[in-house]
C-alpha cells in the first residue's frame, strides 16, 4: 500500500508575506500622501463646519 506524500508550506514565508503587506500599506500611505493638494486652514475650517451641519441635519431628522 503506497502513502500518500504530505505537501507543507515551509514556516518561513509568512514574515515575508506580513512584511510585503506593511511595505504596500505604508507605500500607499506615502504616495496618497503626496498626491493630495494641500489644503488651506480656511478649507478644512469650511469641510468640519459642513459636516458638522450635517451631523446636525440628520439628528434633528432622527428626531
Amino acid at each position: 500500500m503506497a502513502f500518500l506524500q504530505i505537501q507543507t508550506r515551509p514556516t518561513t514565508t509568512a514574515p515575508f508575506t506580513f512584511s510585503g503587506l506593511i511595505c504596500a500599506i505604508l507605500t500607499r500611505q506615502s504616495n496618497r500622501h503626496t498626491n493630495r493638494p494641500h489644503k488651506s486652514p480656511e478649507q478644512i475650517l469650511a469641510a468640519q463646519t459642513r459636516r458638522a451641519e450635517a451631523r446636525a441635519a440628520v439628528d434633528r431628522l432622527l428626531r
